[in-house]
């Protein structure tokens, strides 16, 4: 499998951005960045920049993919309400250029970077840079975390094709378990008919 992924950590003050491409299990780091923008520009022209800005980022990577960070309530109304805002104009971006999107949780995206869904940023960052065999920490914190973002999004994909795989494997055993219990109860059923009606020698069948 080879395609690029697209992470993305939505915020209204700053938007971080990751781009990803996966050769098998084997992932690299493409670019990273951050759309930041002003708290007195109009709330309308900031959400216009973040998509725009995201627009142009995919227009360049051309990913196929992408994983999105929701929003986490654990942040006080207001900022979640402004996150909420940047992510659906990120989404829209993403819409524009028809991506398949999955959508993580911050824990999902701790879980799968770290193995840990309580892992603080320090982790997360240092778990990035192994992941993607960096020379140093990405910065902004943001960029790190949309990078986590796309790695979340390879790591639960693979789960969930392992997941449906086993599935696959339990329904095949099942079935030839079915198979065998048929063909036993069909033997006895033989076996029991021949004892009830047994035959002599020389006599017609």
């Amino acid at each position: 499998m080879e395609r690029t992924i697209l992470g993305i950590d939505p915020g209204l003050a700053n938007t971080g951005w990751g781009v990803v491409s996966q050769r098998g299990p084997r992932l690299a780091c493409v670019a990273y960045g951050c759309v930041s923008t002003s708290a007195d520009m109009p709330l309308a022209h900031r959400l216009m920049k973040v998509q725009r800005q995201i627009g142009a980022v995919i227009a360049r990577f051309e990913p196929s993919c992408a994983g999105v960070e929701t929003v986490w309530f654990g942040q006080n109304v207001s900022a979640a309400f402004a996150t909420g805002q940047a992510r659906g104009a990120a989404l829209v971006a993403c819409a524009e250029r028809d991506l398949y999107v999955e959508e993580f949780s911050p824990n999902q995206i701790k879980l799968a970077v770290v193995g840990v869904g309580t892992a603080d940023k320090a982790q997360v960052q240092y778990m990035v840079r192994q992941a993607l065999s960096l020379s140093d920490v990405p910065r902004p914190d943001h960029a790190a975390d949309a990078l986590a973002a796309a790695i979340c999004f390879a790591t639960h994909e693979g789960f969930a094709h392992a997941e449906g795989r086993f599935d696959h494997l339990v329904a095949q055993a099942e079935a030839r378990d079915a198979a065998a219990r048929r063909g036993a109860f069909g033997a006895a059923s033989s076996g029991r008919a021949a004892k009830a009606c047994p035959t002599k020698e020389g006599a017609r069948i």
